[in-house]
Order: structure tokens, then C-alpha cells, then sequence
């Protein structure tokens, strides 16, 4: 009995003691839980915010890769365009060419006509 009663005091003692550290730390607990939860909430909407910036910069770029790729269809088409003409350009200098080098051939045929002419005598 004594001894029943001795640890029911120690016991009384002991939670008297450590009753005040308990709820402070209760406290303390119940603080950092509510930080944490608050933080949590701005996490997930700086995370949204971010996801619709990020949603919205790749709709840019989709836009400009659209837009780039209709300038490059552009550009090609004028570089075949621009083919083409140098083409055409290319036979105008070669049938020039050929026609020098055949105004050349008809004064050396004149020339030996001339030349034969005058041996012949007439």
C-alpha cells in the first residue's frame, strides 16, 4: 500500500513536471504542423502558377515554330524559284556562247571562201 502510494506521487510528480514541457511541445507541434500545411498550400499554388506560365510559353513557342516553319516553306519556294531562273540564265550564256563561237566559224568559213575564191580566181 505504501508502496502504491509512493508510486502514484512519483507518478503525480512526474507528470507535473513534465506536463508543462508536453503541452508546450503539443504546442509546438501543432505550430510547425500548421507552417508546414500553409507552406505546402502556397507550394502547390506558386507550382500551379508556374505550370500555366510554363503552358503558356510553350504555346508561344508552338505559335513560333508554326510561324518559322511557313517563312522556311517561303524560303524554299523562293530558292526554287530563284533555281529556276538562274537555269534559264545559264542556257541564255550557253546558247550566246554557242552563238559567238558559231558567228566565229561562219567568218573563218567566209574567210576561206575568200581565200578559195582568189585561187580560183574569181
Amino acid at each position: 500500500m505504501i508502496k502504491e502510494f509512493f508510486k502514484r506521487i512519483i507518478v503525480e510528480v512526474i507528470k507535473e513536471l513534465i506536463s508543462p514541457s508536453l503541452i508546450a511541445l503539443e504546442k509546438e507541434i501543432a505550430n510547425l504542423r500548421s507552417e508546414v500545411k500553409d507552406e505546402i498550400v502556397n507550394l502547390r499554388a506558386e507550382m500551379a502558377n508556374l505550370r500555366e506560365e510554363v503552358k503558356g510559353e510553350i504555346a508561344n513557342l508552338r505559335s513560333e515554330i508554326t510561324n518559322l516553319r511557313s517563312e522556311i516553306k517561303e524560303i524554299k519556294e523562293d530558292i526554287r524559284h530563284l533555281n529556276r531562273r538562274l537555269d534559264d540564265l545559264y542556257k541564255v550564256v550557253v546558247r550566246r556562247e554557242e552563238h559567238y563561237s558559231l558567228e566565229e566559224d561562219v567568218k573563218m568559213i567566209r574567210s576561206d571562201v575568200e581565200l578559195l575564191k582568189r585561187r580560183v580566181g574569181i
